[in-house]
């Protein structure tokens, strides 16, 4: 195999292993950047009133949770840059960033 030859198939290798590591790489080091919390709270009605069994959905997501009896809810690892989406029924969709 000449030497240009072998120098193509290195770069192409190279090429290779730097998409591979990108690939895996990548999606971690944007996790990383994105710091994750534990948003809970309480819902309540015009009154102060606790409301049971409202719907809190992270935004684009299917992570999330319903209200106690005592109107609270807890999420874990929810990105600090989220949005979360109260619904209830009866009520209107209610959308509020974490950061809010």
């Amino acid at each position: 195999m000449s030497k240009t030859a072998l120098h193509a198939l290195h770069v192409k290798t190279c090429q290779k292993l730097a998409c591979l590591f990108l690939l895996f790489y990548l999606p971690l080091a944007l996790q990383a950047k994105t710091p994750f919390l534990t948003v809970s709270g309480l819902v309540t009605d015009s009154k102060n009133n606790p409301l049971y069994g409202v719907s809190v959905v992270v935004k684009g997501t299917a992570k999330g949770t319903t209200t106690g009896t005592d109107g609270r809810f807890s999420i874990p690892d929810v990105p600090d840059d989220g949005v979360l989406v109260f619904s209830y029924t009866g009520f209107g969709q209610q959308e509020i960033a974490v950061r809010g």
